[in-house]
């Protein structure tokens, strides 16, 4: 899905995948990316974030700064993130389903 902001000239993707959804900001103007963020929920620890997410959640790496996103029902690392680069993707959540991706009429 893409919202776009004319006034400002960009626009925010959004590549959802099995209920996991990844946004990543374009500056149409500039030509290139203006960040990226995923939508699953930040849990550190029960401690602090309460109870362990059933599905997605995703931890900051403190000395890299990097983004895991973990996939609890499948005990796994799906994304790995920064603000401006996706370093890892786990194979399967990198396939593109093209249905309605080239329907402009959606807004």
């Amino acid at each position: 899905m893409i919202k776009k902001d004319r006034a400002r000239g960009s626009a925010t993707v959004e590549f959802q995948k099995e209920g996991l959804s990844f946004y990543i900001g374009v500056d149409e103007q500039e030509g290139r990316t203006a960040g990226g963020y995923c939508g699953a929920e930040v849990w550190v620890a029960e401690p602090v974030s309460g109870p362990h997410p059933g599905d997605y959640h995703q931890a900051k790496d403190k000395m890299e700064g990097w983004w895991h996103v973990f996939d609890a029902r499948n005990e796994r690392v799906v994304i790995i993130y920064n603000s401006t680069t996706i370093f890892y993707l786990y194979p399967s959540y990198s396939i593109i389903n093209m249905e309605r991706i080239l329907d402009c009429s959606h807004k």
